[in-house]
């Protein structure tokens, strides 16, 4: 009895050690195309029996993906081949199903990998199939770039984005982060630039976000600059309510944090603060990023402007003035500075001809230099912007001023 328990025993530990392939795997392993592999694949995952079915399953569809990619490479060779012989057949090459097969290759790859490292019954992790596609796939990321150039060159911006998408996935995947950070890859976070580029044309806001916060972190000033741009645009396209641009604000808030010498973060939080009519945070901001940093040409432009709003003519002329010194080559604020000089004259204006008393000589030297400055201003902004299409220098310079210094001049001189 004892001895037929024990056959019996081992017969069952037979069965368990060899036994075969589940029928689902079996149907997706016979599959003959990606499509009806797929089809099965999702149909009937729950019904694989374990991880490394799954995997196997996964590694399946890479096979059937990379089988059409091989069939596309060696079509366009043949033509090339071709082409350069002056004989032989041209055939047609699917661009559109070769970069379809490529996604779909590094897809099933990252999937397969995520069942590959699961634990066995025993609770070891025995990958079959990672340096395999590893290898048989590293080298076609640069493939994923070059589809992303010929679908932007016609005009598919959704295939660019799945493109250059995969191609900044994959940079951190389980699958071949290894692997990349062996050799290193320049291109990561100019592609990821690009992918923000592309969900901003999609009105993608999350993937903006996604993409944007990489090419952020890049060392290229440039690219770098870009994201941060690209991202918050994104966020400002989106303002719809009063919420939303408190929204937007607070993240602005964590950008300057993270982006302290962002010119653009600072301009638009400062923009949106005062749009909403939180003048005194926006002062603090300016105040705090002017302690920190004494030359930072938009904290004092907008420090300009408050004291501009608060009819503060002098101090603003003055902050303005500091502004230009930094950066002196910006049309539309030597206009603004003209501007603000003009009305500090009418203000001195008022004051000494107060209860309708005519202008006299020693008045007219007092107003006199407000305007003189004023011109020069504005004569600068003209010499920028000859055509007015960053600032409106014209009225004030030709109406204003010019009338203005010569009434008070021959009045000054009397």
């Amino acid at each position: 009895m004892k001895k037929i328990m024990m056959m019996a025993l081992m017969a069952i530990v037979a069965t368990t050690a060899f036994a075969g392939d589940s029928p689902t795997l079996k149907s997706i392993l016979k599959a003959k195309t990606y499509a009806e592999a797929e089809g099965l694949l999702k149909s009937g995952l729950n019904q694989l029996a374990s991880p490394a079915e799954k995997a196997k399953a996964y590694n399946k569809l890479v096979d059937l993906a990379l089988d059409k990619v091989t069939k596309e490479q060696a079509i366009e060779t043949g033509n090339q081949m071709a082409q350069q012989m002056g004989n032989g057949k041209i055939e047609q090459f699917d661009t559109l199903g070769y970069y379809t097969a490529l996604v779909n290759a590094f897809d099933a790859a990252e999937n397969c990998e995520k069942y590959d490292v699961m634990p066995d019954a025993k609770g070891k992790v025995k990958p079959a199939f990672h340096k395999k596609n590893v290898d048989r796939l590293i080298g076609h990321r640069a493939h994923l770039v070059n589809g992303a150039q010929y679908f932007q060159d016609h005009q598919n911006n959704e295939q660019v984005f799945a493109l250059l998408a995969k191609y900044v996935d994959t940079h951190d995947s389980p699958l071949f982060a290894e692997e990349i950070a062996k050799t290193g890859d320049t291109s990561y976070e100019p592609m990821a630039l690009n992918a923000a580029r592309f969900a901003y044309f999609a009105n993608n806001l999350e993937n903006v976000k996604k993409y944007a916060a990489i090419a952020a972190s890049s060392k290229e000033e440039d690219i770098a600059n870009d994201a941060i741009v690209i991202k918050n645009e994104a966020f400002r396209k989106a303002l719809n309510t009063k919420q939303d641009t408190i929204n937007f604000i607070n993240e602005l808030k964590e950008d300057l944090v993270k982006y302290p010498k962002s010119d653009y973060v600072l301009e638009q939080l400062l923009t949106n603060l005062t749009g909403i009519g939180k003048a005194d945070e926006a002062r603090q901001i300016i105040d705090k990023t002017l302690a920190a940093d004494p030359n930072n040409f938009v904290g004092w432009v907008y420090k300009g402007n408050l004291e501009y709003d608060q009819k503060q003519l002098e101090q603003s002329a003055e902050s303005l003035k500091k502004a230009l010194t930094i950066r002196d080559n910006v049309a539309s604020i030597w206009a603004f500075r003209g501007r603000v000089l003009i009305e500090k004259a009418e203000e001195v204006s008022d004051q000494v001809t107060k209860n309708n008393r005519q202008i006299v000589p020693g008045a007219a030297k007092q107003i006199l230099p407000f305007y003189e400055e004023a011109k020069v201003c504005l004569e600068k902004a003209k010499e920028l912007d000859p055509d007015q299409a960053q600032s409106q220098w014209k009225y004030l310079l030709e109406e204003n001023c010019v009338y203005n210094i010569e009434a008070l001049s021959k009045i000054a001189n009397q």
